[in-house]
């Protein structure tokens, strides 16, 4: 039986660039928010709902904000 993380993490002729956290990723056709999620999460620690939640807001916010004419 073979090592399915070290199968889905081994790079492929034209992903030698990405990381390996972003080959899984592909493999498991993740969204990029959510290996960003995750990335995220591992660095700075866990968050809470609500400030995940609240930062998406904000995001949301100033690019409804850029797109309206002043």
């Amino acid at each position: 039986m073979s090592d399915l993380s070290k199968d889905q993490t081994e790079p492929v002729k034209g992903e030698e660039h990405l990381s390996e956290h972003e080959r899984l990723a592909r493999r498991l056709n993740l969204p990029d928010s959510w290996v960003e999620a995750a990335l995220e999460t591992r660095h700075v620690g866990p968050k809470l709902v609500e400030e995940w939640e609240a930062e998406e807001r904000a995001r949301e916010e100033r690019a409804l904000g850029e797109r309206q004419p002043n």
